[in-house]
Formats: structure tokens, sequence, C-alpha cells
């Protein structure tokens, strides 16, 4: 019986994926440890009560999360993002503050699929407990920006603030609870205006105050507007300029207020004009960790999501090395331990003819094909063909390490 396919949602990686992926998770790691952060691979299973507790990441995780029970009949989950099993992972730890961590894994959430969406994929994670200034919001950015420049693709992080949109909220509805309302304009721009009007109308908001609501949201000037000064607005200020500085690109976006209900002040999100969706995110979840580990600090990370970046930027096959062949007669099998001992990856061509051994190196990234036939033997040389340039060179054994590593 043949393999069925994949459930929907759900992909293999290939050669080209997992070459960018790799790369990427070499330049993240890079970045997070100059800034002295330190990894840790926490569980991809967890209790599914502490995956749903309260501050953990509301009713609209709770539908996407993966369930399953154990022969031992407990309840168990996939984690939906590394955000919480690193809270766990701490509040079982004996780490000292400030904690820095940064994590790369697979993670699973059971909602709609579309093009860099799906139900298991990879986040690049970082995070620090312990740092209530803004000095931890400007390092996260800043090892986000560092990691999407590399990539050389434009992107844009739009900022927000939950204590200024908290404000925004309650001075023009009234409500001192905003987190409905907030799940509710997050979903400004997948849905559309007149779908979030009706319904914030049932969530018992006025039509005249959801649209004194939006109208407020949809201007960039609200941040100057007095009637909202306090803290939410200053911090947004003071990032914004510390930002500047380091020419980290943001700009101020009043509808931002991402779905999360543990998010307490700064919150982001990355665009890239090659993608539609946001590539990244994160902001400051102070009260959460009190919550789940029963010990009151602040804290603050954010993460890129690999699947977005795959759909966004160009890939490329990994780049080979040398392709040995020899016409079948085995006497350069020698020569391929050689090459990698001096670091230069090879291997041995099986194939019966010069044309197919070319046409395989040429499909699968060569740099180069080392050759010998009967008269490269008589003369006790080799040619060397260049696949970047397509020009043979003729050399003799000691020259083959020296030309190929230069």
């Amino acid at each position: 019986m043949p393999f069925k396919k994949l459930p929907h949602g759900l992909q293999d990686y290939g050669f080209k994926e997992t070459f960018f992926l790799k790369n990427l998770e070499a330049n993240f790691r890079r970045q997070c440890i100059l800034a002295n952060y330190a990894e840790i691979d926490s569980s991809t299973l967890d209790y599914y009560d502490n995956l749903t507790l309260k501050y953990a990441g509301g009713e609209e995780i709770v539908k996407e999360l993966y369930s399953l029970k154990d022969q031992g009949d407990r309840k168990l989950g996939l984690r939906f993002d590394l955000t919480i099993p690193t809270a766990r992972f701490f509040s079982e730890s004996q780490y000292s503050l400030p904690f820095k961590r940064f994590q790369v894994g697979k993670v699973y959430r059971d909602g709609p699929v579309k093009k860099g969406r799906l139900r298991e994929f990879y986040q690049f994670d970082v995070d620090v407990y312990g740092i209530s200034g803004l000095s931890a919001e400007l390092e996260i950015l800043s090892i986000l920006s560092k990691v999407l420049e590399e990539l050389k693709i434009d992107f844009i992080i739009k900022i927000n603030h939950r204590k200024f949109l908290d404000l925004v909220i309650t001075k023009i509805t009234g409500l001192k609870e905003t987190e409905e309302i907030l799940l509710t304009l997050d979903k400004l721009e997948k849905q559309g205006k007149e779908k979030v009007i009706e319904e914030l109308l049932r969530k018992n908001i006025t039509k005249k105050n959801a649209m004194a609501l939006l109208d407020l949201l949809s201007d960039k000037k609200v941040l100057t507007d007095k009637r909202f000064k306090g803290e939410g607005s200053e911090e947004l200020n003071e990032l914004i300029k510390l930002c500047k500085n380091q020419k980290i690109p943001v700009v101020f976006l009043p509808t931002l207020s991402r779905g999360l209900n543990y998010y307490s002040g700064i919150i982001f999100e990355i665009y890239s004009s090659n993608f539609d969706s946001s590539i990244g995110s994160g902001g400051r979840y102070d009260g959460m960790l009190k919550n789940l580990c029963g010990r009151d600090f602040p804290a603050v990370g954010g993460s890129i999501g690999a699947t977005a970046l795959l759909s966004a930027c160009e890939l490329i096959d990994p780049k080979k090395g040398v392709l040995v062949f020899d016409f079948g007669t085995k006497r350069l099998i020698s020569q391929i331990y050689k090459l990698k001992d001096a670091g230069i990856p090879a291997d041995y061509s099986n194939h019966s003819s010069i044309s197919k051994a070319l046409d395989y190196a040429n499909k699968n990234n060569y740099s180069y094909v080392l050759i010998q036939g009967d008269k490269d033997l008589e003369k006790k040389v080799f040619t060397l063909k260049n696949l970047s340039t397509g020009k043979d060179q003729t050399i003799n054994e000691k020259e083959i390490i020296k030309v190929i590593l230069t």
C-alpha cells in the first residue's frame, strides 16, 4: 500500500528549504550569542493544563491546540509557541535574573492554513526576563533586525503599546476590561472595518463608539492626542527615538493589538513587502510570569516565523564541493579522502559517462568536477572543471587542493 500524502497544513522541507533554514538558524544563533543570550531546548509536549492556563494564550489559542492522551491517560498538548514552555522551564529552574534565552524549534497550531502559515512551523524565539526598561525591547528588536538584514529583504517593524490601546478603548467606550475588544481589533487587517464593527456591536459597543474608536485608530496622530497621554504613549515615543538612533526601521501602527492576551506593554509585528502577513512578532508580557511561575518580574520576547520567510525569500540549492569522476576505474577514490581531509566536500561519481556526470553535477549545484581519463593518467595530471565558469584547467596532484581553495 503506498504512502498517504501528508495531512493538510504539514510540509516536508527539501534541500533548498533546509539549507535556508539552517543558515537562518546559524545567523539567528550568532546574533543572540553576540547579545549574551544562551540557548535552551524545551519539550515539545506538555500537560494540556499548562498550555491552557488563563494567562497562557487565551481562548483563540486553545481552539487551535493539538491535544492527546498518553498511555498513562494523561492529557497532553503540543506546544503552540515557545514562550509558555520557556516560562514553565524557568519556573522549575534555579537560573538568576536577568534570564536571557533563545530557542529554535517547531510549534503546532490547528488553525487556518494559507501561504506562509502551516500547522507545523518553525519559530526562532528570543526572550529576556528581569529587565523593566525599554533597553530590553531595543535589544530584542536589534537582534531580529540584524537577522533579517542578513537575508537582504526589506522589512518594517510596526509597533504599538497595550496600555496605550487600553486607554484609548476605555476613554471611547467606557469599558475597563478591554481584552475582548483587543481580540476584535486584531482582526481588522484580515477582515476589514465593516466586519470588525459588526463584531464590536455584538460585544455591546454602540455603533457611534465603534466608529469613533476605529476612526481614531486609523490616524497616527492619535499618539499626540492629549486625551491619551500616559505611560503607553511616552514609551512608544521613547522607543521610536531609540530605534531611530540604532537604524532599526519602526513605525507606529495604532490598530496593532496582537491577539494573545498576555501582552502588557510594547507590542510589535514585522512585515516585508515580499509577503502579505507578518514574518515576526513579539512584545512585553509583564505579569504573565507571576501567574504562571509564582514570581513577579518583567519579560520581553520576540520571534521570527521561518515558514513565512521561506515564502518571502528566494531559495537556492546548497553549494556542493567536488564530484570526482574517473570513468569507473575507482583509482581516484583516495583523492576524495584527501579533499575531505583538507575541508573540501567531495564524493565519487558512478556515472557511466562524462556527460552524465557533468549533467548530474550541474543539476545538483556542485562547484567542481575532478576528472582523470587514460590520457590524463599517462601524463600524471587531472582535469578540473569549474562549473561556475565552465572552464577546464589541467593540474597535477599537488595543485588540486590549492586551486580549489583559492
